[in-house]
């Protein structure tokens, strides 16, 4: 939605994405032609999908990059986002800036992780986060559905992307601790929460 009704990318433009496959049917849904390294593994020869050919990897009509969470990241995926991004009229699009994600006991590295990877080899920060804390997520639902932010609540698990998109976006929140945070964080308040619970069913 961003892409194509906040930025109008030109049509004619191709999108980079390093990402999982949802990304690009995503995208696709808007009339867009992704390309990603499984592309490349189809046009390139094994050999040639090496840093030293790396010129030859870059598609010139690509005229976007969007980074999220890819469970394939290899060096050579981040080098090719890399080249695309060193040329700054290419907008940087981040999917979101989550460091880690609940994996059963324990934590895995989140799509932000790789979003400052790229960030950081490229020199540049996004042009825009489309997922939550920012504003523009909420600009997007609110252009598809009628939504009165007083009788609405956002519910989530994470303080720095959940209770903060709420808080940004002035709705109420609501904290479950299913998730990485912990009661300590909040239990004696915090500006981005208006309530709390152990689970939804409390």
């Amino acid at each position: 939605i961003y892409i194509n009704e906040v930025l109008q990318l030109d049509k004619a433009k191709k999108i980079w994405v390093l990402g999982q496959e949802g990304i690009t049917k995503e995208v696709e849904k808007f009339g867009y032609e992704t390309v990603t390294f499984k592309d490349l593994e189809a046009k390139f020869q094994e050999e040639e999908l090496t840093v030293d050919n790396i010129q030859s990897l870059i598609d010139p009509q690509v005229g976007c990059v969007i980074v999220g969470l890819d469970f394939q990241v290899t060096y050579l995926k981040i080098a090719i986002t890399q080249q695309y991004l060193f040329d700054r009229k290419i907008p940087f699009i981040a999917t979101n800036i989550d460091s880690t994600f609940p994996f059963g006991k324990t934590k895995l590295p989140g799509a932000g992780s790789i979003v400052e990877v790229a960030s950081f080899c490229s020199g540049r920060e996004p042009d825009a986060i489309c997922g939550k804390p920012q504003s523009g997520m909420m600009d997007s639902i609110l252009s598809h559905h009628s939504l009165n932010k007083e009788t609405t609540i956002m519910v989530g698990d994470r303080l720095n992307t959940d209770m903060k998109f709420g808080s940004v976006n002035g709705i109420d929140t609501l904290l479950v601790l299913t998730g990485i945070e912990v009661e300590e964080s909040v239990a004696n308040g915090h500006s981005d929460v208006t309530y709390y619970a152990d689970k939804l069913g409390d």
